[in-house]
């Protein structure tokens, strides 16, 4: 039994509520609640409000909103785009850790000594790196914000935005060497999480677009 307009309708509208918005996730849903709906008719001789609860009652624990540590409690989506989005930016998210571990075990095992005109020439170069990061990061974003469509990868784009705001302040009071001539070990760990988010950016800005083109319906 293939269900009617107004029927669909009813399971668009539930999905509104429950926040499926984000295009890649909710043409998947949607075609699952559908089936299964259909199923519940055929195979338990129910009618569409029976099949429906019944269907419904299932996945609504599967489109709760939830948050997760790799996002921070402040963000929050259904439980099927979260899970979607953190198994996309965990690895990534994961590199950033190892890395800014690295850099600081590093530094306490090997002490760096440059001269002035070095540290001079270091500053001038990691800012202008900073610089390059955040004007590229903060146009992705600008962009994405102009695109209304969601997605999964939209979402952590959202997520990752704040992290543009605190280098937009962070980077002109940035400097990459102590008083002594050693490097600064924060103010470089910030720089990688610069060059961090920008790939991040970069990443899936592109698949976020691509998900676009490839869900949205003309």
């Amino acid at each position: 039994m293939e269900l009617s307009e107004a029927q669909i309708q009813r399971i668009e509208h539930y999905l509104n509520v429950k926040n499926i918005t984000y295009i890649d996730v909710r043409l998947e849903v949607l075609d699952h609640i559908i089936s299964d709906v259909e199923k519940n008719i055929k195979e338990k001789e129910v009618d569409f409000e029976a099949a429906f609860y019944i269907v419904t009652d299932k996945w609504n624990s599967i489109l709760k909103e939830t948050s997760s540590f790799y996002f921070g409690i402040v963000h929050s989506a259904p439980k099927i785009v979260m899970e979607k989005a953190k198994n996309h930016f965990k690895v990534h998210f994961w590199i950033m850790i190892i890395l800014s571990l690295s850099i600081s075990f590093g530094d306490k095992l090997v002490k760096y000594s440059f001269s002035n005109n070095m540290q001079s020439y270091f500053n001038y170069g990691f800012k202008f790196l900073g610089l390059i990061c955040l004007i590229y990061s903060s146009i992705l974003l600008y962009r994405k914000k102009k695109d209304k469509l969601k997605t999964s990868y939209s979402f952590i784009l959202k997520t990752q935005s704040l992290g543009i705001l605190f280098a937009f302040f962070h980077l002109p009071l940035s400097t990459y060497f102590t008083e002594t001539g050693t490097l600064n070990t924060l103010s470089f760990i910030f720089l990688i999480g610069q060059l961090q988010i920008m790939y991040v950016f970069f990443i899936f800005y592109k698949k976020h677009k691509e998900a676009v083109k490839r869900y949205k319906i003309s």
